[in-house]
């Protein structure tokens, strides 16, 4: 083979690796992080006390168990499972969401009051008491308690009237001016629903204007996304009514209305999960996808109406949209009781023998999700879970939770090799090896054939002519003096 052609194809199977299908398979470990939860935890890694741009950076994770306050668990990667859950003061919640909501690298905390009365926001100053205690050299130890740094200081932000409620908010950046804001669905006892924005100017200062939006509704049971859905520079606020369903506010200050989107497709839905926004097919319209009652669920509009699509029904517990096999892929991951599928986004083309339900159009390319089971050494029945990337390592990690158990796992492959071989190390030294091979194969070439040569040569010097040799070549080698055939010799052989 040419080593020209040898060494191209040798390069296009190292590129094509970047998209393997197989780059999940292979067994997976469970590592144990937490132990004796409460029914319905969730939790949310962060780097809390840590930067990600540390070389030795830690993660830690956000603990919400129901009826009590959070918490948080430093260094969750390899940690045992004695670690200590660290209470965050202050922090009883009906809601609880994790925002980096100032000006800081570090997460914070919204939560809603467990009465559904008050916003309040706990700011994270884990890091920077770290640091004042490293500058000081204060010994915790021998702090007064009444003069030790406030990890997580309170504010209250914003506390409805009584017999009012908070159903949900979300933080949102309304007025496109770069600084988060909060949207808060606010619910009176007699069933009227409004929707108030706190538009932040400043929010080290924590200053905001609220504005308070009155539309016709059937009720707010969930906030779902705030996006700009008809490209005209406005924020429409998403949610789920109480009438099961998907609504929007158009938001044209100071006139405000209630769009209806699309029916649920149970029509009984009281909460969806894993409202997530993408743009499926690239076409530059903006798509969601979501769970409702075991199905992921395609929200997209065509020719101007919204329409469902169904991409996978079945008995699973949890799922969630995430980047696997390339940067821009919508992958999907499911979690059932007893294992985990992963649905892979590929082209129709490269799927051979396969049947697929669902498809989509992307540049002109048929796609559909193509399925894997993930391998665990070891079973367990399974609530919840979060993918993630914890090692930043191009690997992904998947945090587990059993209710059963009450217990978080780590589950982990420790060499997914996600990007094929890449332009990673691996790359230059399976580069290096094909270098070398190729190398000393032409050398062995190089020496059989050279020596074959110089031994035909030889006879045609001395007059002895191949027998395969046309007439026209015999007349000319004996035309030719010994000096002009081993000019001759030396261009034809190198």
């Amino acid at each position: 083979m040419n080593p020209k052609l040898l060494f191209c194809s040798f390069l296009a199977a190292i590129l094509a690796a970047k998209d393997d299908p197989n780059v999940l398979r292979g067994k997976w470990e469970l590592i144990p992080i937490i132990p004796d939860l409460v029914d319905g935890t969730t939790y949310f890694p962060a780097y809390i006390d840590d930067t990600p741009n540390e070389a030795d950076a830690t993660i830690d994770m956000f603990i919400f168990q129901p009826g009590l306050d959070a918490y948080w668990i430093s260094s969750i990667r390899g940690s045992s499972t004695s670690e200590e859950l660290k209470h965050i003061a202050d922090s009883y919640f009906s809601i609880a969401k994790v925002s980096y909501f100032d000006n800081d690298a570090y997460p914070d905390l919204l939560i809603c009051t467990a009465d559904r009365r008050t916003l309040r926001f706990l700011k994270n100053n884990v890091r920077a008491n770290i640091e004042a205690q490293k500058r000081e050299q204060i010994n915790p130890e021998h702090i007064d308690p009444s003069d030790k740094l406030d990890d997580w200081s309170k504010t209250e932000l914003y506390t409805v009237i009584r017999n009012s409620k908070i159903m949900d908010f979300t933080v949102a950046d309304v007025n496109h001016d770069g600084i988060p804001d909060i949207i808060l669905a606010v619910c009176q006892k007699e069933g009227a629903c409004t929707m108030v924005e706190l538009i932040f100017s400043d929010t080290e200062k924590l200053i905001y204007t609220s504005l308070e939006l009155w539309f016709d509704n059937s009720g707010i049971l969930q906030i779902l996304s705030a996006n700009d859905l008809n490209s005209d520079g406005v924020t429409d606020v998403l949610y789920l009514s109480q009438d099961h369903t998907i609504s929007y506010v158009e938001n044209h200050d100071p006139v405000y209305n209630s769009a209806f989107l699309i029916n649920t497709l149970s029509n009984n839905t009281n909460y969806i999960k894993r409202f997530t926004d993408l743009d499926l097919n690239e076409d530059g319209n903006i798509d969601f996808i979501y769970t409702e009652d075991q199905k992921v669920v395609l929200l997209t509009r065509v020719e101007g109406l919204w329409k469902q699509e169904i991409i996978y029904q079945g008995p699973f517990v949890d799922s969630m949209v995430f980047e696997i096999t390339r940067s821009g892929s919508n992958d999907i991951m499911l979690l059932f009781e007893n294992e985990v599928k992963w649905l892979s986004q590929t082209p129709i083309s490269e799927a051979k023998n396969e049947e697929f339900s669902f498809t989509w159009t992307n540049n002109k390319v048929v796609y559909g999700y193509k399925e894997f089971l993930l391998e665990f050494k070891d079973t367990h029945k399974w609530a919840s879970f979060l993918v993630t990337n914890l090692v930043k390592k191009g690997t992904i990690d998947i945090i587990m939770y059993s209710e059963e158990e009450g217990s978080l796992y780590w589950g982990r492959k420790e060499k997914l090799n996600l990007e094929g071989l890449g332009w990673d190390p691996n790359f230059w030294i399976y580069l290096s090896s094909y270098v070398i091979i190729m190398s000393m194969a032409a050398g062995l070439f190089h020496a059989y054939y050279i020596e074959k040569l110089n031994k035909e040569h030889q006879k045609i010097l001395e007059g002895q002519h191949p027998s395969d040799l046309s007439e026209e070549w015999k007349k000319k080698l004996e035309m030719m003096t010994p000096q002009e055939k081993r000019q001759h010799f030396r261009k034809t052989t190198f």
